[in-house]
Formats: C-alpha cells, sequence, structure tokens
C-alpha cells in the first residue's frame, strides 16, 4: 500500500492523469478511425443513437414534457439530456456528440478512483480498478459505434456501489439515501436503474435482518432503518421522476416501457421486439416445460458471466472479477460477498433474457463495475498479505535477537508474527 503523503498523492494523481490522456486520445484516434467511411458516420447516429439525439432536438426546442417517449416509450430521457450540450453549441458534429461517452467514462473512471481510495487507502489498487474500466474492449467499443447510454449508466452504478458498501460498513442514513437518489438517477439513464435499486435494498435488508436475529450490536436500530428506507425510498421516487413522470402522463402507467416485457416471456428476438405483440408470464408457462426454464437460466448464466465477458470485455476483465470474488470468499469478506449477491440478483432478469435479447452490452454495464470493486479488493487484500509478509522477513533478525534476550530474563514476548497480521485482519471487512 502506498504510504500517506504528499508525494505519493502527487504520483497518483499523474497517473491516473497520464490513463486519461491515453485514454481519451485513443478514443478520438479510434472516432477518427470510424468517420473515414461514410457508412460508419450515418451509423454513429443512426437506430438506436438517433433515439437519443431526437430526445435532444425536442428538448431544444422547448418541448420540455419528454414527449418523444411517445415515440420510444423504451427509452429514458437523461442520455438525451446530455445530449443537449454538444448539440446546442456545436450541431451535429460527430466528434462532439462522441465525446459525450468519453466524458462519462472519464467521469466513472474517476468516481471509481475516488471510491476505492477512500475504501482501502490503497493508491495501486484505485488506479488498477480505473485502468480496468477504461481500458477494456466494451468501453472502447461504446465510444466508437454510437451514442449509447453505457458509459453515463456505469458512472452511476459505481457512485450507487459506493453509496451501497458504505452503508454496509457504517449503518448511516445519508449512504441509504445516496443509494436511491443515484439509483433514480440511473433509472433516467436506462429501464434497469429500478433493478439496481431493488437488488441493493433487498440485499441491505437481508444483511440488517440477519444481524438483528443474531442480536449483534451493530444493528442500527428498527427505528433508523425504517427512516432510512422511507427516506431513500423516497429519493430513489423524487429522482427518478424523469423516467416514472411522463409515462404517467402519456400513457397512465410509470412502468410502462412497450415491448421490453416481453423478453421475459418470449425466446424469439424478431417476435419480443414486435410491439404490436404481448407476452405474458402465463404465455411462457403454457408452452414451455420446468426442464425449458432450466435450460434456458443455464445458458444465460454460461453467456453472462463466461461466453460474453470473455469475447467481449476482454481476458483480463473477466480474470480480476474472478479472483476478486475468489478473494472476497477466502477472506470471508461479508461485505465484497454482499456486493456480489446484489450483482447476481441485477443480473438474474438479464441471464433470463439473453435467450430473446442477446445483446451483449445490456449484461456489461453490470458486470463491469461490479468486476472493477472486486478486483480492486482482490488487490488490495493481496498487497496487504504481500506487505505483511515482506514485514514478516525484515523484522525477522531483530527478532530472533529478542527472543534469546526474553529467554534469559525468563519474561514473555509479544508474537512478531501477530504483529505482522494484524493489517490483514483490518482489512476483512470494508
Amino acid at each position: 500500500m502506498f504510504v500517506s503523503g504528499k508525494p505519493k498523492e502527487f504520483l497518483s494523481f499523474i497517473l491516473l492523469s497520464c490513463l486519461f490522456v491515453i485514454f481519451i486520445s485513443y478514443s478520438f484516434y479510434n472516432l477518427t478511425d470510424a468517420f473515414k467511411s461514410m457508412e460508419n458516420q450515418e451509423q454513429f447516429i443512426a437506430e438506436d443513437s438517433m433515439h437519443f439525439l431526437n430526445g435532444a432536438k425536442e428538448l431544444l426546442s422547448g418541448d420540455f414534457r419528454f414527449h418523444y417517449i411517445t415515440r420510444y416509450p423504451h427509452r429514458e430521457i437523461l442520455y438525451s439530456v446530455a445530449l443537449t450540450v454538444p448539440l446546442y453549441f456545436f450541431g451535429e458534429n460527430l466528434y462532439a456528440l462522441g465525446s459525450v461517452n468519453i466524458f462519462f467514462f472519464c467521469l466513472a473512471a474517476l468516481i471509481l478512483y475516488l471510491a476505492i481510495k477512500k475504501l482501502y487507502a490503497d493508491n495501486m489498487a484505485a488506479l488498477f480498478a480505473a485502468a480496468l474500466l477504461l481500458f477494456n474492449n466494451f468501453t472502447f467499443f461504446n465510444v466508437k459505434f454510437g451514442l449509447l447510454t453505457e458509459g453515463m449508466f456505469i458512472a452511476c452504478i459505481i457512485a450507487a456501489i459506493y453509496s451501497f458498501l458504505s452503508y454496509l460498513k457504517s449503518f448511516q442514513t445519508v449512504h441509504l439515501l445516496a443509494l436511491g437518489a443515484i439509483c433514480g438517477i440511473a433509472q433516467g439513464v436506462r429501464p434497469n436503474g429500478f433493478f439496481l435499486y431493488g437488488a441493493f435494498l433487498a440485499v441491505v435488508l437481508a444483511r440488517l435482518a440477519f444481524l438483528k436475529n443474531n442480536g449483534q450490536n451493530d444493528f442500527p436500530g428498527a427505528k433508523k432503518l425504517l427512516t432510512g428506507v422511507l427516506t431513500s425510498c423516497g429519493a430513489f421516487l423524487l429522482f427518478s421522476l424523469p423516467s416514472w413522470g411522463p409515462r404517467v402522463y402519456f400513457f397512465g402507467d410509470p412502468l410502462y416501457h412497450s415491448y421490453l416485457t416481453n423478453f421475459l416471456w418470449e425466446d424469439s428476438y424478431d417476435l419480443a421486439h414486435d410491439a404490436d405483440l404481448v407476452f405474458t408470464m402465463q404465455d411462457y408457462i403454457d408452452l414451455h416445460t420446468l426442464g425449458d426454464m432450466l435450460s434456458r437460466f443455464l445458458l444465460g448464466l454460461k453467456k453472462s458471466y463466461f461466453s460474453y465477458p470473455l469475447d467481449y470485455m476482454g481476458v483480463h476483465t473477466w480474470l480480476a472479477m474472478v479472483i476478486g470474488f475468489a478473494v472476497a470468499l477466502w477472506q470471508k469478506n461479508k461485505d465484497m460477498l454482499l456486493l456480489a449477491a446484489a450483482l447476481f440478483i441485477v443480473m438474474a432478469p438479464i441471464v433470463w433474457t439473453v435467450i430473446s435479447n442477446p445483446t451483449p452490452r445490456i449484461g456489461f454495464a453490470f458486470t463491469l463495475p461490479f468486476a472493477a470493486f472486486l478486483g480492486a479488493n482482490g488487490l488490495a487484500f493481496l498487497r496487504l498479505r504481500l506487505n505483511a509478509w515482506k514485514a514478516s522477513l525484515l523484522a525477522a533478525p531483530p527478532a530472533q535477537a529478542s527472543n534469546k534476550k526474553y529467554a534469559l530474563s525468563g519474561s514473555s514476548q509479544p508474537d512478531a508474527s501477530e504483529e505482522a497480521e494484524a493489517p490483514i485482519s483490518a482489512s476483512q471487512s470494508l
């Protein structure tokens, strides 16, 4: 672990700045390479990208009712809000529009860096996590091939994860309030924000129920817990207003997202994607056996946690996630294991719909930030073990001499190995 001090902090800042310079330079290089083709230029603002761009144009025209969701009810509005800035100053300049995603990935990396430093006081682990987020195939794909929401959504997820871990550490209501607000903003970016908040809240309540049942002293108390949950839910509703408000106004249903629910109950992408068709759970149950359901879920697990990450995120990112999870198991680090449980819960609908909506980037928006936190935890812990091992080696000769002195005097001596292990045991929880 870096020793705290201005020189080390300055070096860490320089290295982080270098990461940003390299990422931004390479991102604009990729954009320049892509824009050499007229077909790529047209594709950059076509299909999904055009939906968000049209939303931005409507906002700039003065339509603040978010009327565009009547045409694209499966979309959210906040990414379009972000696009209004380059659209207002530079028009439809592709480089200006593309810089939005570059900005949000840099913002996500900065939030991640600061969060890891706060949790572990480890500059190396923080830099590692930021690099893991910035330099992988998934990130560069999102920067190069269109106006996609992943960068903005990932920045929200990272902030939400930090609030989640901070609450598990301190049980302060302010962190639960922040969790609700951040997930509310995430809901305004992508429809998955609701599942993100539900997963975190379910894990928090399960953890607190365990503490209560076991009579542990760190249970925050029923009144404080109820206050925290209610204010958190209120914050979620308030900050997700841009998502559910227009839907209530135009459709009378705060959760209406057109054909998106079809993916849950249909195996065919083409049929599920048809807004004129409506599929229900009963439809799926009538046409499938229990074996079909199990097969579908197992296929989703394989693709979501193995095939897609290895193919699209890169081996290094996948290994960081797996090794980080293995280290958490070895540590018996409850906070990290609860974070992994939250990932499993929030990924469950995506795992289930892989067969009907096999778009890899949908799941990556979740797995990448979780992988960065798990990987950083693994690195921070392993560095503590290494530092303790080095300390025990350096302390060995004096310890031996001291043992002889204590043996001659007949006194007892503290075990040096216990002192070397103290930092590691302190790291077992965040």
